[in-house]
């Protein structure tokens, strides 16, 4: 996608001149107005799409809504950038950890006020500055502190997963196991930091992990866990969904949850409250952080030459249930491997 600072240089133009040209601005004059349209034609430049001056739309960048988590992340911030007036132009990519440069590309051909992205902590630099580049205000959701310009609200990794693992130890767990899909690793990661620091080793046999998404992905990879001979006493897992297809599997096989197997999730979901046994989980403030996000994106809209950038850290809280209790006694599952 051709950037106006790419057009400014070729033109001898200021970035500035060059986006007021872009924007049909009168202030520009003729002369200088053709010959920037020209070299923009000629570099490929993909104008905005057209809309009405009075329209006030802020795009949203999100993963796929199958996820609980950003279908619940999606509806906040639509109540939230609704309530201020704006409407709110949606775009899924295909997973969290995708690319999220090209549907980046592909907003910014829109006339949007403001845009909102979610994006992992591998989002690329380019990707920044083309958003700087084309002075869109925006605002990144990510679980990482950002070294960017563009202003952010994190949710960080460690910190979350640290609320999980040290509450089984504070049970009194020291054979804690770890189940997940490999989108989500960065949690698996920060799973074996804390319990490194903890002075907790981790059997390699209580990790299951998987490409497999949601339920399904926690059924494989507790039916996995089962065919070990010697279990852990709890499991993290790496979010709810994960967490409900591994009970069900653990429940196949005469595991009680949380008497034989403590369990918790993240993302403290809506199911998790009325599932049969009630769910510990990591919550993440996601209506705070729809309220917050809109706020911030809002203000540098409205105020532009004053609106200094924010990086935001948004702290998570566990919220325990009834499927976390003290161990027992290391379970030991008679046979052979399956």
């Amino acid at each position: 996608m051709v950037k106006l600072k790419e057009i400014a240089m070729q033109t001898g133009m200021t970035v500035s001149t060059v986006s007021k040209v872009l924007n049909h601005s009168k202030e520009i004059s003729q002369e200088t107005t053709q010959l920037v349209l020209e070299t923009a034609k000629m570099m490929g430049y993909v104008p905005k799409k057209a809309a009405s001056r009075d329209t006030k739309t802020i795009g949203v960048v999100l993963p796929e809504v199958r996820s609980h988590y950003y279908a619940e992340l999606m509806h906040a911030l639509s109540m939230e950038i609704e309530s201020h007036g704006y409407s709110m132009l949606t775009m899924l990519t295909k997973a969290y950890s995708v690319d999220v440069h090209p549907y980046v590309e592909r907003m910014l051909q829109y006339n949007l006020d403001g845009l909102v992205v979610s994006c992992d902590r591998t989002l690329a630099e380019s990707t920044c500055r083309m958003l700087v580049d084309n002075q869109i205000p925006a605002l990144l959701l990510t679980e990482s502190d950002m070294r960017y310009p563009p202003d952010s609200i994190a949710i960080k990794t460690e910190l979350s997963v640290r609320l999980a693992v040290e509450h089984l130890i504070q049970l009194g767990h020291r054979k804690i196991g770890y189940l997940g899909e490999h989108n989500s690793d960065v949690r698996y990661q920060a799973f074996c930091e804390i319990l490194k620091q903890n002075n907790i080793e981790l059997n390699p046999n209580f990790v299951k992990r998987t490409e497999m998404r949601f339920e399904e992905g926690g059924y494989q990879v507790g039916c996995e866990l089962m065919r070990e001979r010697e279990l852990p006493t709890a499991v993290v897992t790496s979010y709810d969904q994960i967490a409900f297809g591994a009970m069900r599997a653990f429940r196949e096989r005469g595991i009680r949850i949380p008497e034989d197997m403590s369990i918790v999730g993240f993302d403290n979901i809506v199911m998790d409250e009325y599932y049969p046994v009630p769910l510990t989980s990591v919550t993440n403030p996601v209506e705070q952080m729809g309220i917050t996000a809109v706020k911030i994106l809002l203000d540098a809209i409205h105020k532009p030459t004053t609106h200094v950038v924010q990086n935001v850290s948004l702290q998570s809280r566990l919220v325990i249930r009834d499927s976390t209790c003290p161990p027992k006694e290391t379970l030991q599952i008679k046979g052979e491997k399956t």
